[in-house]
């Protein structure tokens, strides 16, 4: 049975209970009451009906005595009055009262020996009897009958006016409680059960808006500490597990460096020199004229490919020994407009237009090399990933981002390069900053990853990420504005600022 059910009983059951008890002991005292009264009544009509018989019998008039007797037999017809001598020989009776002469002879008998008025109650009714005296001496003995049939209508009606009245009582105590038990204790605990439910069901934000200061509206006050408190806790959970995962990932990433920077040597060292010979060579007969076109045709390719492959090297070497940045506090929009104006001739090659918005922005601390590294990579990816027609888009301006591993929004310095190309796939978003990791097909424009030549290395987003982390900063990848497309965009943390700008709406 439910709480508030099982005090609602015990509550009105002791209630009825306790208005049974105090109607049974207000039913009892006031029947004493009546009795009481109607004895008392009963003495002083007797007294009084004494007074005028012992007159008459002083007088020796038995006339007077059946006079008074009718005259009280009209005012009271209920009332049978007797008047006997000390013989106890019936004298006079009042009119009608034939019928109650042997209970009162029964009732005189068990009076003769008292000597002043006795009232008792029989079945015929009251009675009462007073001895009559003439001076010092008896004469006889007064009778009086009264039927207890108004006394007993008296009684009945009390008893139900009381049984009435404490059902009643017992019916509204009842709704009273009710009442008061629903609003006071069973709402707020449903309430309370629900914010339970809620909460183990995962949703922390449940809280409970309870007034009053009872103790449900303290177990309220305690249960949202609670959710506050596992709120937080949950928070930092996650947050230390993304920092988990954070710090996971870059592991790898040094990993992977590391076997990058182990390749790196071992391939300068073991290739380099005969790549440089057979590169002198492949050069010398591309110079001869005396060698038939499709000769030089050969030399010449050769001369292209040994000098990719010298490319890939020396960019290996320079993943694995990166110089250290030199700082400084600088425009990043020069960088930005060095690298448009160095890929114009290859955007127009490609029949790809390039748009530049450089807006106005504070100087950041950072290598301006480094920075032009970073806006080549993406800028030539974009170049590539868009067709014939196609445009990209390269933005400067201030921004907010917030690190993976911490909650805490930082302004910052955004370069966004974004094209119109096919876009990134899923399957490919969560790898493409991994070193060697590629989508680029034979075929150009086959997804917006990252390219070094024909096929892509791998290594150019690599780079950048790498360099950006360099500075304090993120990279991140979304869809571009229009829809499709890829959208790179390299947050450079600005320290000028002690209050950070409002972050700009999601893209």
């Amino acid at each position: 049975m439910r709480l508030t059910r099982s005090l609602g009983l015990w509550l009105a059951g002791t209630t009825a209970v306790l208005l049974s008890s105090y109607g049974w002991q207000q039913l009892r005292q006031e029947r004493e009451d009546l009795t009481a009264t109607a004895r008392r009544e009963m003495g002083l009509l007797t007294t009084a009906i004494r007074s005028g018989v012992e007159n008459a019998m002083r007088d020796e008039k038995q006339l007077d005595i059946t006079s008074l007797l009718e005259r009280l037999e009209l005012q009271d017809s209920s009332v049978d009055i007797f008047v006997f001598d000390e013989a106890g020989t019936l004298l006079a009776s009042s009119w009608g009262s034939s019928g109650h002469v042997p209970a009162a002879r029964d009732f005189l008998r068990g009076a003769a020996a008292l000597d002043a008025l006795h009232i008792d109650e029989g079945p015929a009714g009251l009675l009462a009897s007073i001895p009559l005296r003439i001076g010092s001496r008896h004469v006889g003995r007064l009778v009086v009958i009264r039927p207890t049939d108004a006394l007993r209508a008296d009684l009945d009606a009390e008893l139900q006016a009381a049984v009435l009245s404490t059902i009643v009582l017992i019916i509204a105590s009842s709704l009273v409680i009710w009442l008061v038990i629903r609003q006071q204790i069973h709402q707020p605990m449903t309430r309370i059960v629900t914010g339970i439910r809620r909460m183990s069901s995962g949703d922390l934000s449940s809280r409970l808006e309870m007034g009053g200061g009872d103790e449900i509206a303290e177990i309220a006050g305690e249960f949202n500490a609670m959710a506050i408190a596992l709120e937080e806790a949950r928070s930092r959970l996650v947050l230390e597990a993304e920092r988990r995962e954070q710090l996971e990932l870059d592991m790898q990433r040094a990993n992977k460096l590391t076997v990058v920077g182990e390749l790196a040597a071992t391939l300068a060292h073991e290739i380099g020199s005969p790549l440089q010979v057979l590169n002198g060579r492949a050069r010398t007969l591309a110079g001869r004229a005396d060698l038939p076109d499709d000769a030089r045709r050969g030399a010449e390719i050769l001369v292209e490919q040994t000098d990719r492959v010298d490319r890939i090297v020396q960019r290996l070497l320079g993943i694995a020994r990166r110089k250290a940045s030199v700082l400084a506090d600088i425009d990043v929009r020069e960088p930005v407009q060095l690298v448009a104006d160095l890929l114009s001739v290859e955007a127009r090659r490609r029949r790809v237009r390039i748009e530049l918005e450089l807006g106005e922005v504070p100087r950041v601390r950072a290598d301006a090399d480094q920075v032009q590294q970073v806006v080549l990579n993406l800028l030539q990816n974009a170049l590539r990933a868009c067709a014939a027609g196609g445009g990209v888009k390269i933005s400067v301006a201030q921004s907010w981002f917030t690190r993976p591993s911490s909650s805490t929004g930082q302004p910052s310095v955004a370069i966004s390069v974004e094209d119109d190309g096919p876009g990134v796939s899923d399957s490919v978003r969560s790898h493409i900053f991994e070193p060697f990791f590629t989508a680029w097909s034979k075929r150009n424009g086959a997804t917006a990853a990252e390219s070094t030549g024909n096929g892509g290395t791998g290594l150019g987003l690599s780079v950048v990420k790498s360099i950006v982390t360099e500075h304090d900063g993120v990279v991140t990848l979304s869809p571009s504005q229009a829809g499709n497309g890829a959208r790179f965009t390299v947050h450079f943390p600005r320290r000028d600022v002690t209050r950070p700008p409002a972050p700009e709406p999601s893209r």
